[in-house]
This record gives structure tokens, C-alpha cells and sequence, in this order.
């Protein structure tokens, strides 16, 4: 399963996709069926009812979205879906902006969310299991690392300013959260040519993950027992990949864009998606 290029924009992924190719995962950990090739957000749950819902009309997802059984991908508020849209048994889906890619919902998508799903709680498992490299209380804006390895924090909270990973194509970064991981005008800056798709948020707790008002974030969020997942505000832009349990909610315009960049692409895709929000801004 690859995105789907979106229509609206196609001068920017044109060129952003010139730039784009498979990267080697250097994960510690393997997410199999769940990994970011496969998926732009994953619900691993049937229990409660899962939704992935977007509320306004520039909210949009660039990948493909797995919702589990008896759930619902709700986008009658506005936004579009730029790839396939895999639905359990009785799962429904309202997307007002249209979905590019192909619908599936029959027994071999219901198997492969299943075996996604497994595959999911199987890593995060497998992470919060690593030896951590290093242990902090709380990880805030302005911090910096270098050179990768396994995080143990309770908080990550970067508010007003951002956090610096830098490495290589073939670092890694695992942060296994225990408490809150928010974002609030925060920014997560990859440098070195490190890549989002070795950078992987493993939330252990059931609090919300919030991402709000100006964020740019980057990386995998693994979060399979958080009551939800949010990406708020107009300016606010993921690029990466969402793997929860229940709810995966966009409001005021927020976007979610899943492609696998090659190293040091990722200061051209952030260039592309600031001139996509001030291309929006003139219509």
C-alpha cells in the first residue's frame, strides 16, 4: 500500500515526491504490518467505537487510514483522504472531500487490520522493553540530542519553541513516555539527515497526546491505550504516521502527510507544506 499524491496540490508533490523514496528503517523495534509504509493513522481497537474525524474543510490526510471494526472515519465536517481507507465489519465512513484511493471492506481488510493491529500492541510492547540510554523527568522545549538512542521520560512537553533530534539516516530515536506527551507552538526539528520514520513516540499512558496551535510535527506516534490523538489548528502539520487505540481527531484545518522521505528531504517536505498553507491562505 503507497499515498496517493493530492490532487489539490499537485505542483508541491510533484516536486516534494521527486525528492521522496523508500528510507531504511533503523528501528530497534520491528511494526510490521503497522509500520509507517503501510499506514498514515491506524486504529488497533474495536472496543470502544474508534474514529478518525476531521472538522473543517483544509483538514486532509496524504496516506492511507485503517479504521477498526464498528468504527468511523468522519470527515462530513470538511477535509479529503489522499490514499486507501481500509474499514472493519460495520465500520462507516463520511468524507466529504472525497477519497482518492480505493475503499475496502471485506474479509481481507478486515484481516489485515487485524494483523496490524497485533502487530501494533506487539511493538509497543517490544519498546517500552528496550534499555533505555538515557532517563529524564521531563523533556521540554529547547532540549537537544544527538546521535539517538532510547528515552525514558514521564513528560514531553514542548511548548513555544522546539525540540532538536539530530543523527543520521541510520540513527534512531525511541522515546517511551509514561506520563503526557503535548505539543503547543512546539516543533520537532530532525537534522543530520535523520528521518521521521526512525523516530518513534511510544505513549504508554491513557492521557491524551495533544498537538495544538502552530505545531510541526514529525515522527511515529504509538499510543495504544490514549483516549485520543489531536492535531488542532489551521498551521498545525504532521508529517508522519498515528497508530492509537480510539480516537484520532483534526480540527481547524490540521493535516496529517505520510511519505517516507530519504535522508535530508525532510527540510524540503516542511519548505512544500508552508507554501501548501500559504497557497490555502490566498483562496
Amino acid at each position: 500500500m503507497k499515498p496517493h499524491s493530492r490532487k489539490c496540490i499537485p505542483a508541491v508533490l510533484a516536486v516534494l515526491g521527486a525528492f521522496i523514496s523508500q528510507s531504511a528503517f533503523a528501528l530497534p523495534i520491528d511494526l510490521g504490518t503497522a509500520g509507517p509504509e503501510e499506514w498514515g493513522i491506524l486504529t488497533m481497537c474495536t472496543d470502544p467505537d474508534p474514529e478518525v474525524k476531521s472538522s473543517h474543510e483544509l483538514g486532509g490526510i496524504v496516506g492511507n487510514i485503517g479504521i477498526q471494526a464498528n468504527g468511523k472515519v468522519d470527515f462530513s465536517g470538511g477535509g479529503a483522504i489522499e490514499g486507501d481507507l481500509y474499514l472493519g465489519p460495520n465500520a462507516e465512513e463520511s468524507v466529504s472531500g472525497g477519497v482518492t484511493g480505493t475503499i475496502y471492506q471485506d474479509a481481507a481488510a478486515h484481516a489485515t487490520l487485524m494483523q496490524a493491529s497485533m502487530d501494533a500492541f506487539a511493538a509497543a510492547a517490544a519498546a517500552s522493553a528496550l534499555t533505555a540510554d538515557f532517563t529524564y523527568a521531563d523533556i521540554n522545549a529547547g532540549a537537544s540530542f544527538i546521535g539517538g538512542g532510547v528515552y525514558d521520560v514521564e513528560t514531553l512537553k514542548i511548548e513555544d519553541g522546539s525540540l532538536t533530534l539530530t543523527g543520521s539516516a541510520s540513527d534512531y530515536y525511541v522515546f517511551n513516555i509514561s506520563e503526557e506527551l503535548k505539543l503547543h507552538k512546539g516543533v520537532i526539528d530532525l537534522q543530520g539527515g535523520l528521518t521521521w520514520d526512525n523516530v518513534l513516540f511510544n505513549v504508554e499512558t491513557t492521557k491524551s497526546v495533544s498537538m495544538n496551535d502552530g505545531v510541526y510535527m514529525t515522527g511515529i506516534i504509538l499510543a495504544p491505550y490514549a483516549s485520543e490523538v489531536s492535531l488542532v489548528k489551521i498551521n498545525s502539520q504532521m508529517v508522519g504516521e498515528i497508530i492509537t487505540c480510539e480516537k484520532v481527531r483534526f480540527a481547524s484545518g490540521a493535516n496529517l502527510v505520510n511519505t517516507i522521505p530519504e535522508p535530508g528531504s525532510i527540510s524540503l517536505a516542511a519548505f512544500g507544506l508552508l507554501f501548501l498553507k500559504i497557497v490555502r491562505g490566498r483562496r
